[in-house]
């Protein structure tokens, strides 16, 4: 028969793993861990050195798997020596792992800031744009003395809009300057082009065919002179809203990725037993609603989504690290 085991102590299962933990560096792998405060400037550094911890920390756990095996007498033993090695390590890779969810959720919100800023000034970009070419038609079609008045008022107006403008309030006005000359233009071409209808009907009304054929002609020659002018407006226009420079804010907030695990939780135990009995016991069917969960994100309705509620159940992300 085999010999008895000899009795086993933690300084002998600790004596045994000693090269195996020098090997994998372990004294100071937990000294670099402890070190560590987790802050902008060291985010992907310590998830790093959190990953690597986590290789080391399998290699132990593994090395403890494999000794229990033949110790059955001393599993306790066993147990309790590597969980010395073991608990500071797991205890210190939760720390560093909760940090680094912490300072990058707050990068993460510095980061969408500085996007939404950057689009921000793009749309108010965008609007002054969209502004002078809407002014560049209503000109172009302006007929009436009254429809000019219009434009000027709503001119005037968008002027006014110092709190969406900002910054870019000077590029506004600026290209609002480009259009006032050729508004007051286009008014006085309205006068005139009215002004010899009515010398027109005039003439033709006295008889006066040769004078009625040269105010025709007057007016063609203005209504050309007007085309051309929308053209030259148009040009102008472009060219000040095409120089339009803004300033957009680089990124260089640095975040790391983790992995997007789906959890779940009961939100109305009530609701989802009645809208779901299969899903539920006494306490939530943890194995039902791990079924459902897998099923979900297998078909597809998961996809793209960071939340899913129904009938009192809560599908979720929960970022790891």
């Amino acid at each position: 028969m085999p010999s008895k085991p000899l009795p086993i102590t933690k300084q002998s299962i600790q004596a045994k793993a000693s090269s195996e933990l020098t090997r994998l560096n372990y004294q100071n792998l937990l000294k670099e861990l402890v070190a560590i405060k987790v802050e902008p400037d060291n985010l992907v550094d310590s998830q790093d050195k959190s990953k690597a911890a986590k290789k080391v920390e399998k290699a132990i756990e593994d090395l403890r798997v494999q000794e229990k095996k033949y110790w059955d007498e001393g599993a306790k033993v066993v147990q309790e020596s590597f969980m010395e090695f073991l608990t500071p390590l797991r205890n210190e890779i939760a720390r560093v792992n909760a940090d680094v969810a912490k300072v990058n959720a707050t990068q993460l919100a510095e980061k969408k800031r500085i996007e939404d800023e950057n689009a921000r000034i793009l749309s108010v970009r965008a609007a002054i744009q969209g502004f002078v070419n809407k002014m560049i038609l209503a000109i172009s079609d302006a007929r009436t003395d009254n429809e000019i008045v219009v434009i000027q008022k709503l001119v005037g107006t968008e002027k006014s809009r110092k709190g969406y403008y900002g910054d870019l309030m000077s590029e506004l006005v600026a290209a609002c300057e480009v259009l006032n000359p050729k508004i007051n233009e286009r008014k006085e071409d309205i006068r005139k082009m009215v002004s010899l209808q009515q010398k027109s009907e005039e003439a033709i009304k006295s008889g006066d065919i040769q004078t009625a054929t040269e105010i025709k002609e007057q007016a063609e020659l203005l209504d050309s002179k007007m085309e051309e002018d929308v053209l030259r407006l148009q040009d102008a226009a472009f060219e000040a809203t095409a120089s339009i420079e803004v300033v957009l804010t680089e990124s260089t907030v640095q975040t790391v990725k983790g992995r997007r695990l789906w959890k779940w939780r009961v939100e109305d135990i009530q609701k989802l037993a009645k809208k779901n009995p299969e899903l539920v016991k006494l306490e939530p069917n943890s194995e039902a609603i791990e079924a459902l969960l897998s099923e979900k994100r297998k078909d597809g309705s998961l996809d793209e989504i960071d939340r899913l509620e129904m009938n009192g159940l809560t599908f979720y992300i929960k970022p790891s690290y």
